[in-house]
């Protein structure tokens, strides 16, 4: 968190040395442990953040077995579970009461959190409101759309294929 502040407040020098301070923690740390994974892709994305030149946004490629992986981290463990769980709270709450609700998602990849989303807004005293969800990430491995697939919902779904933000 220190050297994320330290970037946005543009003190790259004092960064970069937090970085290698980091990537000496992870040399300690299992890096095949999930903590371990997840640690090191906080580091790569610090690094992307200080030197975005030489990696550009997005850099990871998703190939299928990258969503296999996420997937199955996914499954496994809670962390993005409960991320999505608290994001999605913060959703049904800012648009209580509205008729139209509108989501645009950064980095769309599985769409893993939207179905919980779906269901909470199909469940909701009053009826549904119209949703919308926008998904910005990279193409997908086979032609399914898996949100749209989802009923009870009046769903309104549009994807941008983009390598990077400054393509959208």
């Amino acid at each position: 968190m220190t050297c994320a502040g330290t970037i946005q407040r543009g003190n790259l020098s004092l960064a970069c040395t937090l970085v290698e301070k980091l990537q000496g923690l992870l040399a300690c740390v299992d890096s095949t442990s999930a903590i371990g994974k997840v640690a090191s892709y906080f580091i790569d994305a610090l690094n992307q953040r200080i030197f975005p030149a030489s990696h550009g946004i997005n850099s990871v490629t998703f190939l299928p077995e990258n969503e296999i992986l996420y997937h199955n981290f996914y499954e496994a463990t809670p962390y993005l579970k409960f991320a999505h769980f608290t994001a999605n709270q913060a959703i049904l709450e800012a648009f209580q009461g509205h008729d139209f609700v509108h989501v645009i998602d950064f980095s769309l990849m599985q769409g893993l959190q939207w179905p919980s989303l779906i269901q909470a807004l199909a469940l909701r005293p009053g009826g549904p409101p119209l949703l919308r969800i926008t998904g910005i990430g990279p193409p997908s491995t086979n032609d399914r759309d898996s949100l749209g697939e989802i009923v009870n919902v009046n769903l309104a779904f549009r994807g941008v294929v983009a390598s990077r933000l400054d393509d959208i």
